[in-house]
């Protein structure tokens, strides 16, 4: 059995991807923040890769839809297509790494079928989409609950309700559920309230052509849960998509921001928020070079483009949004580029396509913060190939995905992977500043003087580290970052080389 992505989802996407990439060429960024690129190959902090699961197509094949975790460590996705009647699966992989198959879609039951969206939980059920099938074979809203019976909770009729849902569900405090469709309402898609309890809207707004069309991403709430935060794919006042809100009772919808291409176009994945309000994202195509960028929209709607992929060894093309951890650094995945040399990948309208990659853009100490792109890991495709989903990042900063293709399975072709990149530990990291702190003493930027005194605040900081308290550690690595700014203020140290070295220990912080 050999998958191709879903025809409905190649028809909203490679129609129009030439025309788009034509109206980008030779278009200037608007606003770039500073950025340091690092070197092509670099991990950042050393994290390590692993694949938690390669896919057969019995069990699932194309996962297209971000990850998430319960309280004991288990994650939960979807998977396009597989499954017993390849129609796709909702599944959960444990802490040991075990796969279990929560449902296999299928179009005689009229469950749906097609869910290109992850799941959310809530008071202990799992809710999801699927684009295709149900009652008036528009997609559906789907519930398994904690006995892992599969329910169908909302059959899309098409027209004012919307059609085909592509995103997955957000849940505020009640367990009202909020989301997106890609068609109906006006024919430029809906965003909707659904109460899982009677199965109906709650209200369903109709999205004109210049609030954004065709939105394939889901939504986010505020802190106040009043508010919801979105993107659409095209529309707006150049066709290239939009940033959106409205109140959770569907009322006040407001265009923040309207993406001409020079900024970026064709927003694919959602948002995220930080603890001031500021929201980021990413465009499929747009900046620079055409090939996507990461940005970053503040509270006065101004936006700035963080990053623009340049189809080499950092990417292309991140259809997925961002994650943010405490540090304020930002990871995603660009799902072409990379390594092109790297065989199996799947094509694109760019050429060669590479595997993808995973990036951070790691946030520096000033503030407003400028924003290092490095790389987390190059797929091969024996690992993974072409990344389509967002990923994941728990508490302590591990990060999860699923890549649509790649893998290694035992029969067949690779149909995808869910992955886990681990952090390097605290101790670790302070060793590696301490190499860090060592190189330059071998490069002549620092004297021994200056490298030993570095090094004795690391070694210090070694020493306190472990302890429920953390104020010690904490304490002798900023004694650390003061004498890295001393030395860059008396010239001792290029910025560039202080820079990192404050980043790498505001790393370490951020986890502690």
């Amino acid at each position: 059995m050999i998958l191709a992505r879903n025809t409905a989802w190649i028809r909203f996407r490679s129609a129009q991807e030439g025309q788009c990439r034509s109206q980008w060429s030779g278009s200037a960024v608007l606003s770039v923040a500073l950025l340091v690129v690092a070197g092509a190959a670099a991990p950042v902090h050393g994290q390590t890769y692993s694949v938690l699961h390669s896919f057969g197509g019995s069990d699932g094949a194309a996962p297209q839809s971000a990850l998430i975790m319960d309280t004991s460590g288990n994650l939960y996705g979807t998977t396009a297509n597989g499954g017993s009647g390849n129609y796709g699966t909702a599944f959960k992989l444990d802490s040991s790494a075990t796969l279990t198959t929560l449902a296999n879609l299928s179009t005689s039951s009229g469950d749906g079928y097609g869910p290109y969206a992850g799941l959310v939980l809530y008071a202990g059920n799992l809710y999801g989409t699927t684009y295709q099938g149900g009652a008036y074979y528009n997609g559906t809203v789907f519930k398994i609950d904690s006995n892992g019976v599969f329910s169908t909770v909302y059959n899309f009729p098409g027209g004012t309700e919307g059609a085909h849902p592509a995103a997955a569900l957000v849940a505020d405090t009640a367990g009202n559920l909020y989301g997106t469709t890609y068609s109906g309402g006006t024919s430029n898609g809906t965003v909707f309230e659904l109460n899982p309890t009677s199965g109906t809207l709650t209200w369903s707004y109709a999205l004109s052509y210049s609030d954004g069309a065709f939105p394939e991403a889901g939504l986010i709430l505020d802190s106040t849960g009043a508010n919801l935060y979105g993107t659409a794919y095209f529309g707006g006042t150049s066709g290239q998509g939009t940033i959106f809100t409205l109140t959770t009772s569907g009322t006040g919808f407001t265009v923040r921001h309207s993406f001409s291409g020079n900024d970026g176009g064709n927003p694919y994945g959602g948002l995220v928020r930080d603890s001031s309000g500021n929201l980021y994202g990413t465009t499929v195509y747009g900046g620079s070079t055409g090939y996507g960028t990461v940005f970053k929209l503040d509270t006065s709607a101004v936006l700035t483009t963080l990053y623009a992929f340049t189809n080499g060894a950092d990417g292309a093309n991140p259809n997925a949004g961002v994650v943010i951890d405490g540090a304020g650094n930002l990871y995603g995945v660009a799902e072409y580029g990379g390594n092109t040399s790297a065989t199996g990948c799947q094509g694109s309208y760019f050429a060669p396509p590479g595997c993808g990659t995973v990036y951070e853009l790691m946030a520096s100490s000033s503030n407003p913060p400028t924003y290092s792109f490095k790389l987390v890991h190059t797929f091969t495709y024996s690992d993974g190939g072409n990344p389509f989903a967002g990923l994941f990042i728990d508490p302590t900063g591990n990060l999860y995905g699923t890549t649509l293709y790649g893998g290694t399975p035992s029969i067949g072709n690779p149909y995808g992977t869910v992955y886990k990149i681990a952090v390097e530990s605290p101790r670790a990291m302070i060793l590696a500043l301490i190499g860090q702190v060592n190189a330059l003493l071998q490069s002549g930027a620092l004297n021994s003087g200056r490298a030993n005194s570095l090094v004795t605040h690391l070694q210090k900081a070694l020493s306190t580290l472990g302890k429920s308290n953390t104020t010690p550690t904490i304490s002798h690595l900023q004694a650390f970052i003061n004498e890295v700014q001393g030395m860059e203020n008396a010239g001792a140290l290029t910025t560039t080389d202080a820079q990192s070295l404050i980043d790498a220990a505001n790393a370490v912080i951020a986890l502690l």
